[in-house]
């Protein structure tokens, strides 16, 4: 009998609340995969908000004062929608963690903004039958900014380099995901998305040849179980789709095989992927972030 989409919900939300990358609960569920993947991104980015400590209530009036009198000198602003997007990505790209107190500024404010694009993707997700959720948006789609950013704010709060590197595992894997679904729909997947899939396989790299030895073991081989799944349904989706799409999906095929092949190298020798970070490291892989673990964090 086939398991119910909420019972398998369920078992791989438990699964997620005690810190097992979605790179190796999905492919337990290879049939409810897709659907997994939109709901538990989306829980992720929930469980790793920190708190946000809200102003006292006589600061709250004050500042409400303030707002409603400058909204009454002000021309009529974009829709929310169009203000939300550009929130995000205007001002997530810039997070970093320089200073003490810029950091708490930027912290409350992406944590602000992340909650609010949220909020927005459950509206959507209920408004109607036909409503397109930001977080299973496609390059497409006029939410797809939205999808972004909180892919950016998920990254920029997490600051344990094992997480992020599981983190930017599933991130390539949903870059193939929605490189499979425009090809299926007969559209060309463009250079943003291939370039984007680059990045993330590079900095799960990157970030896993600075983690200690067997901790590093791990992270490959999530990587690794990523890389060898998704291979199997883009050569699936090349034999379903047409000429158009063929270019952009053997690139991605291509992509792959040659991280899972250093992948495969490091997981024998990891001096290869340390030295593959430094002295050997390609010209045209992206910069790749710096992840400041915040006080007590692992590193």
């Amino acid at each position: 009998m086939k398991p119910n989409f909420h019972d398998v919900l369920d078992s791989a939300l438990e699964r997620q609340l005690e810190g097992e990358p979605l790179a190796t609960i999905l492919p337990d569920f290879p049939e409810q995969a897709d659907g997994l993947a939109r709901l538990l991104s989306a829980t992720a980015v929930l469980v790793s908000l920190p708190p946000v400590s809200l102003p006292d209530s006589v600061a709250r009036h004050a500042d409400r004062a303030t707002f409603l009198a400058e909204a009454t000198q002000q021309p009529v602003s974009p829709g929310p929608l169009a203000r939300l997007t550009g929130w995000i990505v205007t001002t997530l790209p810039w997070f970093d963690h320089k200073t003490t107190d810029r950091q708490k500024e930027k912290h409350l404010m992406s944590s602000l903004i992340l909650k609010a694009a949220l909020a927005l993707v459950v509206v959507l997700s209920v408004a109607g039958g036909t409503a397109v959720t930001a977080t299973a948006s496609l390059p497409d789609s006029p939410v797809y900014p939205i999808k972004l950013g909180l892919e950016d704010a998920q990254l920029a709060l997490t600051t344990d380099r094992a997480a992020a590197v599981a983190l930017h595992t599933d991130l390539a894997a949903e870059r193939i995901r929605e490189m499979e679904q425009l090809a299926l729909a007969g559209h060309v997947p463009d250079t943003a998305v291939l370039n984007r899939l680059q990045f993330h396989l590079e900095a799960a790299l990157n970030l896993a040849s600075q983690l200690p030895e067997q901790t590093m073991a791990g992270s490959l081989q999530q990587i690794q179980t990523m890389i060898q799944t998704r291979t199997r349904t883009l050569e699936q989706v090349q034999a379903q789709t047409s000429a158009a799409p063929q270019a952009a999906l053997t690139q991605a095929y291509t992509l792959l095989q040659d991280i899972g092949d250093v992948v495969t190298a490091g997981l024998q020798d990891p001096r290869l992927i340390r030295d593959r970070d430094t002295v050997n490291r390609p010209d045209h892989a992206p910069i790749q972030p710096e992840m400041t673990p915040r006080a007590g964090a692992p590193r």
